[in-house]
């Protein structure tokens, strides 16, 4: 939007600059001045911090309590504004404000800072956002409520002078203008301010924990602006930016009166999209807002579009009474969801190709969501949702809804509160008052469609112990018929080698008292599945639009079914040093978790990496890289590029519904808030830009339905052992041993999958399993081991380690590996182990897929007539950026090599360059060539019969504007038969000026077969329809046109 529209806003407030009379200067202070301090229009008084030099208020303290600036001799009535005023501003910043991460104060004479009842007067600052970055901020006093406002981000340069200019209607507008362009504006109460209790201060706060706005100032102007009789203004506590098609849509405004006289029989004329409307109001009393609300049609095509209102006095007089904005942005549509945790600018975010970010809240607030707090956070969904971004939203009542309640405190046996995680979250209590929060909480905001996906509660079993304050007993003793063992004072129990009574072939009877209550502990005992279940319910209960719930890390603790409760999803996060292929083995632990009631799965990447683990501070290496010096005692550093494409590559190989990342500030450069994540590699987020735009945006459709194959080759991660031997077992790391033989088969090409005892006990997934490995089994339950035996028995193979229990004779040993620091010998071991755990499987069980190399790492997803192939490049060595170090091969080699697959394939094509692809058939199947970019990656779709042709139907009749309409489009084969495949496709539907309309966009067209239903936009050009259809898999491209009266 260009200055000029965006002006027509606010022209009740700025007609007024070309009239004679106004604006009109009330206080002016110019540094560059001799005698600055007594030639303004109130005599100012230098204070400790501060100095004139080269003609601008300099104020340096980095001392809180030492006050800079220069402030007015005493408070000045003259420079309270009944109504509307305005401040410009003149100055300069330097580098060091740069990295500041307080406000910047260029006038004071409010005192506080935000909001803060019983105040008057206002302050206007810059809030550092790093890279020459600032954000306008203002706070206004009205006496018992106070409003602020902030501006969109600007780019400063620094050392040169700049304008700021703030504009304040009186009728709950405020403005920014910066060097003559327009930055953002606000919504405020309506009304002039409370007088100023405390003296004008220039430069720095008033009073109290000063913030000086550094180098420098030179000029500081206030103006009295025309007030306007009449404004209209958005209603608070409603949207104004809403998803085309969404039903009963509605701007709610105020027409606010400030005539200074009571009306009567005004007629309100509203102008929207070629359309008016009459509203009468009998009686407007004078300092008084009456509201009302216009139906929207959202069929309109996506964009924003001006209302504009005109006023008709009872004696005739037409009065402007300003202008309201509304949005229309697309429909939700099929895509893969892409989640940052923290950026403070989503524009950014979005520019990377990111649909979602959590940084604005969270959800719950422990004494409910009031008004204001409520009216602030729909404008800040409105601006995320306008900028084509979602939220993802924390609801955890742990973090906010009741973190240090005293009467809930989890207590243990001795009757002392823990001192982490201290909520016995099954007490009846503590969830009738979880319950009242949360429904009230999500009533004020679920409608919003911005909010999209919800994470209940993160982290809140990491540090959970069995509770003794009543309920958690209780509970028990409801469910097994006896009390808590006495054995039991953590949540794992004493490991078996230092229990004398542990049976001797290590296996506990399924009537163990004991594992009795530690399985029901980590499936329901501790509480948080109930209230995850419980909040989950809540958010379906009050959110009518798109939305998933999801708990992470899922997979922390016991490998057993459960957690998460009833949220539709669950997630967990993963670290991918040193071997990012390990991402694997935590998405194949999710999927065991999920497999209960089959729920979609999401998976974050740490955009992290620990310093300690990967470059330690306090190791000098030769070579020491450039970011050292920037970053010398940087905790947590940016990922390393070539592992973030490695691990997108790996998280895509799993039917996931959605990718996140966590930690922004090592990403973007310079996130305020995030002072532990730093940005120390620039590359990366380059990286993840490309991978959004060319593979998960146009193959996300695909990438979330493209079915899991059933498991042949199983890991089980037993409850039991964990229980009793858990420094086998991963807890949710991707570590330890039971992890490091994920990667071994991962690089002997054989797909492991992870199972439960909870598998082996059902049978979920257990029909085609023909492999069973069994690493630190070194306890085992009767029923457990009964059913393993059984398996053996029906040919499955089992193949244990040094710590196999006694009980169970495996058909083959493997011997662990235990990993070093150094990451080239215990990638060599872990890949020679592969070699030969592949050798001894022959003749027993054959992978499907091999390669030539154990660098070249396969996945496979699909079925028998649509096999999708996932191609990973792991060849990897030390860079000059973490390679000094030599604890992580950072740096990307490109590879290549033989692919080989054990059935016949007709037709095989790359999905990503959208192409077919050559092959050579053999005896059993086929083999290829691949060549691989470092890190790089491939998604093969191989097809029991070639994609020969593509059809597209349209409409044969003119559909008008507003109607409905349908498209089908099929790939076919030779024989005229539509592929039985799941194909990504690309839509572009645009009219007779070439606009693109709804309904563009990627699709998985599933067997083969893409129909879309869409509705024509009243605004839209008449006449010919272009709709454009490409396979991205065969390349194919199909045209037709229809006509739209």
């Amino acid at each position: 939007m260009n200055l000029y529209k965006y002006l027509l806003l606010f022209l009740p407030i700025i007609s007024s600059l070309v009239a004679a009379e106004f604006p009109k200067l009330s206080a002016e202070w110019d540094f560059s001045k001799p005698e600055a301090l007594t030639a303004g229009t109130f005599p100012l008084k230098l204070r400790q911090g501060a100095e004139i030099k080269d003609g601008v208020l300099i104020s340096q303290t980095a001392d809180p309590k030492i006050p800079g600036g220069a402030v007015t001799l005493k408070i000045q009535p003259e420079l309270d504004f009944p109504g509307a005023f305005s401040l410009e501003a003149v100055f300069r910043v330097d580098k060091a404000a740069d990295t500041r991460e307080d406000m910047l104060i260029l006038f004071d004479n409010k005192y506080s800072l935000g909001p803060n009842e019983y105040s008057g007067g206002f302050n206007l600052a810059l809030r550092p956002l790093g890279n020459c970055e600032f954000q306008p901020f203002a706070s206004f006093g009205f006496g018992k409520i106070s409003c602020e406002a902030t501006g969109k981000a600007v780019y400063l340069e620094p050392g040169k002078d700049h304008t700021l200019r703030m504009f304040f209607s009186g009728v709950g507008n405020v403005l920014f203008q910066v060097d003559g362009e327009e930055a953002g504006s606000s919504m405020v109460v309506s009304g002039g301010l409370a007088k100023a209790r405390h003296p004008g201060c220039i430069g720095d706060r008033t009073g109290s924990m000063f913030r000086p706005f550094g180098n420098g100032i030179a000029k500081i102007c206030l103006y009295e602006e025309r007030t306007v009789p009449f404004k209209t203004n958005y209603a608070p506590g409603y949207r104004t930016v809403f998803e085309r098609g969404e039903k009963n849509a509605f701007l709610h405004y105020t027409l606010y009166n400030n005539s200074g006289a009571d009306q009567i029989n005004l007629k309100l004329i509203l102008h929207n999209v070629g359309k008016s409307e009459e509203t009468i109001i009998p009686d407007l009393k004078k300092g008084v807002c009456a509201e009302g609300k216009i139906p929207l049609d959202t069929l309109l095509l996506p964009g924003t579009y001006t209302v504009e209102t005109m006023l008709v006095q009872k004696d005739g007089r037409e009065v402007n009474a300003g202008t309201l904005n509304y949005t229309i942005v697309p429909a939700y549509g099929d895509f893969l969801p892409l989640g940052l945790n923290g950026i403070s600018k989503p524009e950014k975010a979005r520019e990377f190709g990111f649909t979602h970010t959590t940084d604005l809240y969270r959800i719950l607030e422990a004494g409910g969501i009031d008004e204001k707090t409520r009216n602030s956070r729909i404008r800040s969904m409105d601006r995320l949702l306008a900028a084509g971004l979602y939220q993802l939203s924390h609801v955890s009542f742990f973090r906010d809804g009741g973190r240090n309640n005293p009467k809930y405190l989890r207590r243990n046996r001795q009757g002392r509160p823990y001192l982490h995680n201290p909520l016995e979250v099954s007490d009846p209590g503590l969830i009738r008052e979880f319950c009242s929060i949360t429904e009230q909480c999500l009533e004020a905001m679920g409608e919003h469609p911005a909010v999209d996906i919800a994470i209940i509660d993160s982290e809140v079993r990491d540090s959970m112990q069995p509770a003794f304050g009543g309920a958690e007993e209780e509970n028990f003793r409801k469910f097994a018929g006896y009390e808590i063992p006495p054995t039991v004072v953590s949540k794992y129990p004493a490991p078996y080698r230092s229990n004398p009574a542990f049976p001797w072939n290590h296996v506990l009877p399924e009537d163990n008292k004991e594992l009795t209550y530690y399985r029901w502990f980590w499936k329901d005992g501790d509480g948080w599945n109930n209230i995850h279940s419980l909040t989950s319910d809540i958010v379906h209960k009050h959110m009518p639009h798109h939305h998933t719930t999801y708990y992470e890390p899922a997979v922390r603790g016991v490998p057993c079914w459960g957690t998460g409760g009833r949220v539709d999803a669950v997630s967990q996060w993963t670290y991918t040093n040193p071997d990012p292929v390990k991402i694997n083995q935590a998405q194949d632990e999710l999927q065991a978790m999920a497999d209960e009631h089959d729920k979609p799965i999401f998976n974050m990447t740490q955009i992290i990496w620990r310093r300690n683990q990967t470059a330690p501070v306090d190791r000098k290496p030769d070579n020491m890289p450039d970011w050292t010096a920037r970053e010398p005692m940087a905790p947590y550093i940016t990922i390393p590029p070539d592992c973030l494409r490695e691990a997108l590559w790996c998280n895509i190989s799993h039917r996931v519904q959605g990718l996140l990342f966590h930690g922004s500030g090592c990403l973007f450069p310079y996130e305020p808030r995030k002072k532990n994540y730093r940005y120390t590699n620039e590359e990366t987020k380059y990286v993840f830009k490309e991978m959004a735009f060319s593979v998960l945006k146009p193959l996300g459709p695909v990438i979330k339905r493209i079915p899991e194959r059933l498991p042949e080759v199983a890991i089980l991660e037993s409850a039991t052992a964990s229980l009793y031997a858990p420094e086998h077992m991963t807890s949710g790391w991707s570590n330890k041993w039971t992890a490091d033989l994920h990667l071994a088969l991962q690089w002997a090409h054989i797909q492991p999958s992870i199972i439960y005892e909870d598998h082996l006990l059902t049978g979920k997934k257990m029909e085609n399993v023909k492999v069973i490995f069994l690493p630190g089994c070194e306890a085992l339950s009767e029923n457990v081991l009964n059913k393993l035996q059984e398996l053996q028995k029906q040919g499955v193979i089992l193949i244990g380690d040094e710590f196999l229990l006694p009980a169970l004779m495996p058909d083959y040993r493997v011997t662990s590996v235990q990993r070093t620091s150094d990451p080239v010998k215990s990638k060599a071991e872990l890949q020679k182990l592969g070699r030969e755990i592949a050798d001894v499987l022959k003749g027993h069980y054959d992978s499907p897929v091999d390669a030539s190399d154990p660098d070249i790492v396969l996945r496979r997803r699909g079925n028998d007539s649509a096999d999708y192939l996932f191609i990973v490049n792991d060849k990897r060595t030390f860079g000059d950026y973490l390679g000094p170090w030599k604890l992580v091969m950072e740096k990307g080699l490109p590879v290549s090599g033989t692919v080989t697959v054990g059935h016949p394939v007709k037709a095989m094509y790359d999905l990503v360059r959208h192409t077919p692809l050559d092959f050579k058939n053999t005896e059993k199947g086929i083999t290829f060539p691949v060549e691989l970019a470092p890190g790089d990656g491939k998604m093969l779709l191989l097809l029991d019969q070639r994609i020969a042709s593509l059809d597209l139907q349209v409409p044969d009749q003119t559909p008008a504007r507003k109607e409905s309409f349908t498209l089908t489009c099929s790939a076919l084969d030779e024989t005229g038969s539509e592929i039985r495949a799941i194909l990504p496709m690309e839509v572009r539907i645009a009219d007779a000026d070439d606009i693109v309309l709804p309904g563009s966009g990627f699709y998985a067209a599933e067997n083969g077969r893409l129909v879309i239903n869409e509705i024509l936009a009243p605004n839209m050009s008449p006449g010919k329809v272009t709709v454009t259809v490409k396979d991205l898999a065969s390349g194919l491209e199909i045209q037709k046109t229809f006509a739209v009266r």
